[in-house]
């Protein structure tokens, strides 16, 4: 998960430069910055919230680690590369799917709710 994700970005940015790209919005996720046990929990979460990238390892929360490492370097390679990097980071994303195997985690959430329950989110470790 972590090479696809941080070389994806990567490979992009490289793009953006060589073909004298000046802006680029990087649609990230809520993951990056809801992981962090520090955080006080009275207080609003924001840019400046990160997920921690330890505890991230530690509870082997591999997507949340891989979109934290890309969406901070994509940043700074922003800022040392002249290119205006611009990030969103929505909590759920809904559209057609690539694959129709398996309904994605997004679209389980979204089934959860239609039928009405509330979806519980856990540990892979905790199941």
């Amino acid at each position: 998960m972590m090479e696809p994700a941080v070389k994806g970005t990567m490979n992009v940015l490289k793009a953006c430069s060589a073909t004298k790209v000046h802006k680029l919005i990087v649609v990230s996720s809520i993951a990056t910055n809801c992981f962090n046990p520090d955080w006080p929990r009275d207080k609003i979460k924001d840019e400046s919230c990160w997920s921690d990238k330890e505890f991230c390892r530690q509870t082997e929360n591999w997507y949340s680690l891989a979109k934290t490492e890309a969406e901070e370097m994509a940043l700074e390679y922003g800022e040392k590369n002249g290119l205006h990097v611009v990030t969103f980071c929505p909590g759920l994303v809904f559209g057609p799917l690539l694959k129709h195997v398996a309904v994605n985690t997004s679209s389980k959430v979204l089934v959860y709710m239609i039928k009405g329950s509330t979806p519980q989110l856990m540990h892979h470790k905790d199941t």
